[in-house]
């Protein structure tokens, strides 16, 4: 059986980054990865400017501007003929950038480094405390870890197992996505595009010179439509929406039609004993404010700073550090997530208040400051709320 003081379960961005902080720290780690690289993965693609600090600080950020990675510097709401444009706090900007891309950076530092060990094509089975550590059960042999970190997505086995799942009543909500190299390269804007429909959203995210994934987030009975040819039903649903021709007209599918969901996955807690979980495993609310990839990326460095210092007694209450700095960290774009979720779906109220938020941009890039990190939601200027509500 091998022994290890790190093992991650799962190798992508959230993975991927946790095992490079941890290295970092002078550990080693062993990642297990069930699929291989490179890979797809239904995901908005739009990188906040706090997730590119993040990258930055981990020293893959030069891989991934060599992919070409398109910059943008807010986002443009649209329902109906309105349209109201955010532009990020002093100036920034993101990176609308494929998941593939960004995960073959890291997976490739990650085998790059000397103390990251990566297994690619082997799943974990079952895990269980045992003695002084978690013996994982795998299709490669059994693995005995001081501590197991899940990275292992929506569906996280380590979750299930480590008793974290708590169960979610809401109405569920899935994601599609498809890549397309544009007929108009000159239709790509600066900014990630968002287009409410009746119970959808459309996400417009530029990913390179002349391309762009459109990505589509809507309810059950919305994705139920598609029935078993999921490439024809997306297409079609995009075809009927005019708002969406400049991007669509003439365009060409560069990627397989991908969807998931249910996307909202609730925990009791992103840690137990010896066990933490970071990025999708540690709960999911919805993707609708464009921050998976960002959140991820701090979450990744939080569970390694904690998960480091507390390797010699790496018991439930101590990882709770990381718990605690987790809420703090996302608490605001939780909050957030919810109010937007809500409001969008009260669909008079969502086209209010974007003719609103047209009315008053400096205000929408304020909230946006939320949105990138740069603010707690209680920091929102009262100004702004009234502006909001009343359109004054």
């Amino acid at each position: 059986m091998d022994r290890v003081s790190f093992l991650i379960v799962g190798g992508g961005l959230a993975g991927s980054a946790t095992a490079l902080h941890l290295a970092r720290a002078g550990h080693d780690v062993l990642v297990l990865e069930r699929g291989a690289f490179p890979r797809e993965k239904v995901c908005g693609e739009g990188l906040m400017p706090h997730g590119v600090h993040e990258l930055d600080g981990l020293g893959v950020l030069p891989a991934i501007l060599a992919t070409q990675p398109q910059p943008f510097g807010g986002i443009g709401y649209r329902v109906g003929d309105t349209r109201a444009i955010g532009r990020f706090p002093q100036g920034r900007t993101g990176l609308g950038v494929r998941r593939s891309r960004i995960d073959a950076a890291l997976h490739a530092a990650c085998n790059a480094c000397d103390r990251v060990e990566v297994r690619t094509g082997v799943r974990v089975r079952d895990l269980a405390l045992d003695g002084d550590g978690v013996r994982v059960d795998t299709t490669d042999g059994a693995v005995h870890a001081r501590i197991v970190v899940g990275a292992d997505g929506l569906g996280s086995l380590v979750r299930r197992k480590a008793g974290l799942k708590k169960e979610h009543r809401g109405a569920p909500r899935y994601g599609a996505r498809v890549h397309v190299r544009l007929a108009d390269p000159t239709v790509q804007s600066e900014l990630v595009e968002v287009m409410l429909g009746e119970r959808l959203e459309w996400y417009i995210t530029p990913t390179g010179p002349g391309e762009a994934n459109l990505a589509l987030l809507c309810e059950k009975d919305v994705a139920k439509g598609f029935g078993r040819d999921l490439p024809a039903g997306l297409w079609a649903l995009l075809a009927r929406e005019p708002a969406l021709a400049p991007w669509v007209d003439g365009a060409e599918p560069i990627s397989d039609a991908q969807l998931c969901g249910p996307l909202r996955q609730e925990v009791s807690a992103a840690v137990s004993e010896r066990i933490l979980l970071v990025g999708d495993a540690a709960g999911f609310v919805d993707a609708i404010t464009g921050e998976g990839m960002s959140l991820s990326l701090t979450e990744a460095r939080l569970a390694a700073q904690v998960a480091s210092t507390c390797l010699d007694d790496p018991t439930q209450a101590n990882l709770l550090t990381y718990e605690r700095q987790r809420r703090q960290a996302t608490r605001s774009l939780v909050w957030f997530t919810r109010l937007v979720l809500w409001g969008l779906r009260q669909r008079a109220l969502a086209g209010w208040a974007i003719r609103n938020l047209a009315r008053h941009p400096d205000a929408f890039s304020r909230l946006l400051g939320v949105n990138i990190g740069e603010r707690a939601l209680w920091q929102v200027p009262p100004r702004d709320v009234v502006k909001l509500l009343t359109g004054v």
